[in-house]
């Protein structure tokens, strides 16, 4: 709230409205809001960020990936993998795991791997 930098490109660097966008918010209502975020702002982001158009394997990334909104119903491809893993008495709950991937150009798409730290004691995965 009220933390917009505008660029010099015209538009705030982090939300990619531009200044009259910024002003007239508070006067749109819901539908008008959830319209300019589907497909103005939408648009900007592709334009700005286009992370996707970059990736040589975009088709076949795009083919299994599940949209944050869509997750995949049920418990999970490998949920009987960890049967043995896992006492009947541990609670399984829901996570999200960030993968990051990086084109890099003559040799495609890495996939950039983090390791777990053991400090990071509420972080569930």
């Amino acid at each position: 709230m009220r933390v917009c930098r505008i660029e010099a490109d015209g538009l705030c660097r982090g939300c990619l409205r531009t200044g009259e966008e910024i002003a007239l918010w508070s006067r749109l209502d819901e539908h008008e809001r959830q319209q300019l975020m589907k497909t103005v702002l939408a648009d900007r982001v592709r334009a700005k960020f286009g992370f996707m158009d970059r990736l040589v394997e975009r088709e076949r990334i795009s083919g299994v990936l599940y949209p944050l909104r869509q997750p995949p119903p049920g418990d999970g491809w490998n949920r009987s993998e960890l049967d043995d893993l896992l006492s009947p008495a541990t609670p399984v709950a829901e996570a999200a795991v960030l993968v990051g991937l990086v084109p890099r150009a003559g040799i495609g798409t890495q996939v950039l791997l983090t390791r777990r730290t053991d400090g990071l004691r509420h972080h569930g995965g």
